[in-house]
């Protein structure tokens, strides 16, 4: 997984059927890393009262056998090549290969896990030890890893505790939650963050880096490249975010360099728990181009879209009418987020701590998911592939050492990508994340006590007291931000440590994602906009 909690339960009943009595009690390690932002909603997800518990057919509650029948027939009529399916980055490998082999056999060509962040983390080949990470004498946080993922904060701060022998550093383009426990602070311009990380490889390889020219405070450049060029162990840790960076798969590139130039840790984490190896998967069996399937739906080049455990109409606001479009609608999910209002056959699945499979973890290890908490026995991805499969004569079959085979042949990212740079202007706006936030916020948006302790302050948009005086904006103002790429309303938050005229916007809401910049190939990234008090 991207990191680690552990979740232990005792079953309550030992009926044999499942029902609300049989629901396991769930408790955690507090000793053994078993408390995050995000683990602690285990419970809640596993008995959410609004679970997708039933399969649907147009809104009509029915039997699964009923649902994927009509899944089959729906089908019949649609050419394979006009087929798009999307994947979550958390379901085990096992999902993501039968879901190529289905594809591949059938000629479906549009295949993809949803978070480009997966995309981009999956072409860099980890040197990660999460037992080692405390033993580390300087750690390099690069974007807000304490944010993206809760669990790894913990080792984090065990090393910098450890008898005050670790140091933290940061390289971000604004302040965060990882940067204000950073002993030292290297802040790059929103636009410009990897020529900084690139400028910063070559240092520490003792290379010619024009700092310059990359408008960054030169007294801190150097003093991190003496820190790492006398570093004995450090471990770099990367974590593009959503809308942070802009050009996120060059600063991967060039933190591995760094990286690997002096024999240094070095781990890219994704959002999502399984999301690097699902990428992997897929584009190892020629597929995983979510560019390539994003614009075949914006084009309505697409007649049936499939979506397993994943919903991209809250990932991709802007493409709701196109999806909403297409003739036929297929998902299975595990609460009612926006995809299940607008598809078709909805089926309920797995979370991913209920499954059995397989999951590729940070340290680059396959590790199986055998005793997973008690659920349902939903038919879940696999009984919507087949059924795809029996339509267009599709096979998915497979060994699992095939799998194992199929994974290893993925090439990693080896030639220097050429860095996008570009200049945001006066107010940049770029995303930030909170920590009890995943992702698009589809799932942790419906929990109870984010619902009662955060619903006032979630959504806001941050900027610093300099902007906010200049504009005339007290906390709690409705503000609107206007970039070229949308425009929407929001309620402002004054943000002490944010020392730039920057506005952050909240990425776990579509209304944030909305007015995002928008690249192709790295899909939301700062852009430049207006704020206006209303």
């Amino acid at each position: 997984m991207q990191d680690s909690f552990e979740i232990v339960f005792e079953l309550t009943s030992q009926k044999a059927y499942f029902s609300k009595e049989h629901v396991p009690k769930i408790g955690y390690h507090y000793s053994r890393n078993g408390l995050c932002p995000r683990g602690n909603f285990c419970l809640e997800a596993l008995k959410h009262t609004k679970r997708v518990a039933y399969c649907t057919v147009d809104g009509m509650q029915t039997r699964c056998s009923e649902a994927l029948e009509t899944v089959k027939e729906r089908l019949k009529s649609i050419d394979p090549a006009k087929v798009a399916i999307l994947v979550s980055g958390s379901v085990p490998l096992e999902v993501a290969y039968k879901t190529a082999l289905v594809a591949n056999s059938c000629g479906i060509r549009f295949v993809s896990t949803v978070n480009f962040d997966d995309i981009i983390t999956a072409k860099f080949m980890n040197n990660y030890s999460r037992e080692k990470i405390a033993e580390q004498e300087i750690i390099l946080a690069i974007g807000d890893v304490f944010t993206n993922h809760p669990t790894i904060s913990k080792l984090v701060h065990d090393a910098r505790f450890a008898e005050r022998k670790n140091f933290l550093a940061v390289v971000d383009n604004t302040s965060s939650r990882t940067s204000w426990f950073a002993w030292q602070f290297l802040k790059a311009k929103p636009g410009k963050t990897a020529a900084v990380v690139k400028a910063l490889a070559k240092a520490v390889r003792g290379e010619k880096a024009e700092v310059e020219n990359i408008d960054v405070d030169k007294a801190t450049f150097d003093k991190l490249v003496n820190l790492l060029q006398g570093a004995k162990s450090c471990a770099v840790l990367y974590s593009p975010g959503t809308g942070r960076f802009m050009d996120p798969l060059s600063i991967g590139y060039w933190a591995k360099q760094l990286a690997d130039a002096r024999g240094f840790m070095f781990a890219a984490m994704s959002t999502s728990s399984n999301g690097r190896g699902v990428a992997r998967i897929l584009e190892a069996n020629g597929l995983g181009n979510l560019k390539n399937t994003l614009a075949a739906i914006n084009a309505g080049d697409i007649e049936a879209l499939i979506c397993l455990g994943c919903d991209p109409v809250e990932a991709y606001p802007g493409i709701y009418q196109k999806v909403k479009d297409i003739p036929v609608r297929i998902a299975t999910a595990t609460l009612p987020t926006a995809i299940t209002k607008i598809a078709q056959v909805v089926l309920p699945t797995k979370f991913l701590f209920e499954r059995t499979g397989t999951i590729l973890s940070l340290s680059e290890r396959k590790y199986e998911l055998n005793d997973s908490v008690p659920s349902p026995d939903y038919p879940c991805e696999c009984a919507v592939l087949d059924s795809i499969g029996d339509v267009y004569g599709g096979s998915a079959d497979f060994e699992q050492s095939e799998m194992i085979a199929s994974m290893d042949s993925f090439a990693y990212l080896a030639e220097e990508p050429e860095i996008k740079e570009v200049d945001l202007g006066e107010i940049p706006v770029v995303g930030y994340s909170l920590p009890h936030h995943h992702g698009d916020g589809s799932i942790t948006r419906k929990f109870s006590w984010i619902r009662k302790n955060t619903a006032e302050s979630d959504g806001n948009v941050l900027i610093n007291p300099a902007l906010a005086k200049k504009m005339g904006i007290m906390n709690g103002d409705s503000v609107v931000i206007e970039t070229k790429d949308g425009k929407g309303e929001f309620t402002v938050r004054i943000q002490e440590d944010l020392t730039d005229d920057i506005v952050l916007v909240p990425v776990y809401m579509p209304s944030g994602r909305a007015i995002l910049g928008w690249d192709d190939d790295f899909g939301f990234v700062p852009t430049t906009g207006r704020i206006e008090k209303v």
